[in-house]
């Protein structure tokens, strides 16, 4: 992300998302989102805070559950497991693996460390002016990188398969409902219909720097990218 302006982010996730993402229930795509906003968001930290004391609270007020036998000797098991694993933190990474994210990053903003030890894949041109790289996938969604010139545009579309987050590493877009600048998120809901769709273009003097996480593939509305859809990777 960009150097630390010392300003607060302007757009959010939602209080539904917060929730979820407090109490476990986000995949790791979008939790990855919420994280890194978060990270310099005084008004999420606060509400996430506040829904985990929820929670805590909710728990302490259900009954007791008696454990099924040799649960607590699994328990231990698996932890001895996770300790004898090694760390990705430190790790030394692959010539490679730097140099993945080095095409990727050209305009010297600082990766978020949430990022890190993440393996990009091939950097592609979708359209002109539209450069994108999957940073991972699993069954919860995917978490993508891409990058798009002063000016351009992601073609208009709707999010039938689910919530869509996207977070602002530098420069900014704007779409129907603001501008989003470094820092900022954008929540699409799972939502399918053309009058929901919505048109992504860039900064015109800065162009924009994204990461955004999808669960399944987006609609688009016009003729062309409709054609493209099956080579796209979202």
């Amino acid at each position: 992300m960009t150097a630390d302006t010392g300003m607060q982010p302007q757009r959010h996730p939602c209080d539904a998302t917060l929730l979820a993402y407090a109490t476990g229930t986000l995949g790791k795509a979008h939790r990855l989102i919420v994280e890194i906003h978060a990270k310099s968001c005084s008004i999420c930290q606060e509400a996430i805070r506040a829904a985990e004391r929820v929670g805590g609270l909710l728990l302490e007020e259900l009954p007791p559950t008696s454990m099924t036998p040799g649960a607590l000797e699994l328990c231990l098991a698996q932890l001895e497991t996770n300790e004898r694993l090694p760390s990705s933190r430190g790790a030394t990474r692959s010539t490679s693996h730097d140099e993945a994210w080095s095409a990727l990053m050209k305009g010297g903003f600082v990766l978020p460390p949430e990022l890190q030890n993440l393996r990009p894949g091939r950097l592609r041109r979708l359209a002109p002016g539209i450069l994108h790289a999957t940073l991972f996938s699993d069954r919860d969604g995917g978490l993508h990188f891409i990058r798009v010139s002063p000016d351009f545009a992601i073609p208009r579309h709707s999010h039938p398969a689910g919530l869509e987050l996207t977070c602002v590493l530098a420069g900014a877009f704007h779409d129907e409902s603001g501008r989003y600048q470094a820092g900022d998120v954008s929540e699409q809901p799972d939502c399918d219909g053309l009058d929901h769709a919505h048109l992504v273009k860039a900064d015109p003097r800065d162009g924009c720097i994204c990461i955004l996480a999808a669960t399944g593939r987006l609609r688009f509305a016009g003729f062309l990218p409709r054609i493209l859809q099956p080579i796209l990777p979202f």
